[in-house]
């Protein structure tokens, strides 16, 4: 979506783009209502914060480098899983799940990316009944 759309569209069905621009220029973080769906963002938020500080205070971060023939794969939060609660520790189940949804991410890697998005909904289809 962009700002093609006429004013009167954009009030009548918000998107993505109305969503990015209406926060202003530079958007405020203590104005935000994060929910848990925005864990991953304050965690990014919070590494990126540090790194900062960290630079500012002299010191090198270790940056991956990627070429044309050998790219650094980035991992979008765009999976969802409807998982029944854990009736002992919901934060362990998640840090659980994100690390085999990410190992699973990383093993279709080697993947042609037309093939890749098949691959990873039919692993998780597998690996979590119900739940993709």
């Amino acid at each position: 979506q962009t700002a093609h759309r006429s004013y009167e569209e954009q009030q009548d069905n918000p998107g993505d783009w109305e969503a990015w621009s209406s926060q202003g220029p530079m958007n405020v973080h203590r104005r935000e209502y994060l929910g848990t769906t925005d864990e991953g963002i304050a965690l990014l938020r919070t590494k990126l914060k540090k790194d900062i500080r960290a630079v500012g205070k002299g010191k090198k971060l270790s940056i991956v480098e990627g070429s044309e023939s050998s790219p650094v794969n980035t991992y979008g939060g765009d999976t969802i899983l409807r998982m029944p609660p854990d009736a002992e520790d919901d934060r362990s189940l998640m840090k659980r799940l994100i690390n085999e949804v990410f190992d699973l991410y990383r093993s279709a890697d080697r993947l042609d990316p037309r093939k890749r998005r098949d691959y990873v909904t039919r692993e998780l289809a597998a690996r979590y009944p119900g739940a993709v």
